[in-house]
């Protein structure tokens, strides 16, 4: 089975070498890890927005006034949100 790492950045790739070149005693093929710390970033990044709509919607209460600038904060979280969701679901179709 080949492998496309064309899906990771030059960056993800220097940052696994840097990280496991030394030791390539892997059971797990390099390509697998790349991809399962690629979709750990993806689901943290996740996290973050989720913590941040939160704390939007805390803001809310107490300053009911802003609610057309924090909905429209929450509207573009939850559009980038979508964006990484799609992408998570993708890598995680190839592992």
């Amino acid at each position: 089975m080949g492998f496309d790492y064309n899906k990771f950045t030059k960056a993800e790739l220097v940052s696994f070498l840097n990280k496991y070149g030394d030791d390539f005693k892997y059971i797990t093929k390099p390509y697998l890890i790349i991809l399962e710390e690629k979709m750990k970033n993806i689901m943290n990044e996740i996290y973050k927005i989720n913590d941040n709509n939160e704390k939007l919607l805390e803001r809310l209460k107490i300053q009911p006034d802003k609610t057309t600038e924090i909905y429209l904060e929450i509207m573009a979280n939850n559009k980038r949100w979508n964006l990484l969701y799609q992408e998570h679901d993708k890598l995680s179709e190839i592992a």
